[in-house]
Formats: C-alpha cells, sequence, structure tokens
C-alpha cells in the first residue's frame, strides 16, 4: 500500500479575514489580507514567510474599486511590500493615501484602467518608489 501525501493529514488552518481590501462589483470576488498572507476569494496570491521582500499583483482581476487601507493596517505586510501593481482593473478611481505606510515600496503599477483623476501626493512619503506607470488611463487631473 502506498502512503497518503503528507499534507492530506495536516489540512491548512482556515483563513481569519480581516476588512475586505476590495469593493468588488456584484459576482465579484474579495481580496483580504490575514496575518502575512493575501488571498483573493480564499486563493493564496501571496504565501509571505517571516522575511523578505512582498510583490502584489492584483492586475487583470475585473476589480472596480480597491480599498488599500487593510494593507496599511496590517504593518508586517506592508513594510515589505516592494511593488503593487493595479494594471487593467478598470479602476475609476483610487485612494493611494494607505500607501504611505509602505515605505520600501520602489514600483506602483496603475495602468490600463479608467482613472480620470489621481492624487500622488502621498507617494511623495515614499523614499524607495522609482517607478509609476500610469499609462491606458482617462486622466484629466494628476495632483
Amino acid at each position: 500500500p502506498t502512503a497518503a501525501p503528507l499534507h492530506s493529514h495536516f489540512p491548512p488552518p482556515p483563513p481569519t479575514p480581516i476588512p475586505a481590501m476590495c469593493t468588488p462589483p456584484p459576482a465579484a470576488t474579495t481580496v483580504t489580507v490575514t496575518g502575512l498572507t493575501l488571498s483573493l476569494g480564499g486563493q493564496p496570491l501571496i504565501l509571505a514567510g517571516t522575511s523578505g521582500p512582498v510583490d502584489i499583483s492584483l492586475a487583470s482581476r475585473s476589480l472596480a474599486a480597491v480599498d488599500l487601507a487593510p494593507l496599511a493596517a496590517n504593518p508586517d505586510i506592508a513594510a515589505r511590500v516592494v511593488s503593487l501593481s493595479l494594471a487593467a482593473n478598470g479602476l475609476g478611481e483610487v485612494d493611494l493615501a494607505p500607501l504611505a505606510a509602505c515605505k520600501g515600496l520602489v514600483a506602483l503599477n496603475l495602468s490600463g484602467n479608467g482613472l480620470r483623476s489621481v492624487d500622488l501626493e502621498p507617494l511623495g512619503m515614499l523614499p524607495k518608489l522609482e517607478r509609476v506607470w500610469l499609462n491606458g488611463n482617462q486622466l484629466e487631473t494628476v495632483d
């Protein structure tokens, strides 16, 4: 007889969600932050260890709106985020103020959305930020 795989004996504990990062359109999926794990509808996007950089890609997920406040409220992840992509979602607006907690952020991709205006002032508090993509939007105002 063959032994059962080790993982079948130790199922992962169920996640304990904190407030959702996204205000999804009807029938869309919610993004949550749990401990050091970021997930979309219960499917892990990041399985973070105890240290090291974190890249977050929420690109092309049909998100209608994104609330980044839970990311800022989770300092274990915020301090390690080096890149965030919200590209190609159809976002009409995004509040970047919570990203001030992501002091290690190097790259932010907001391209391919429906942004008409964006306030970049909060990004001035990010000492390592090198690249911001805004192409493919309908920008009328950039503050």
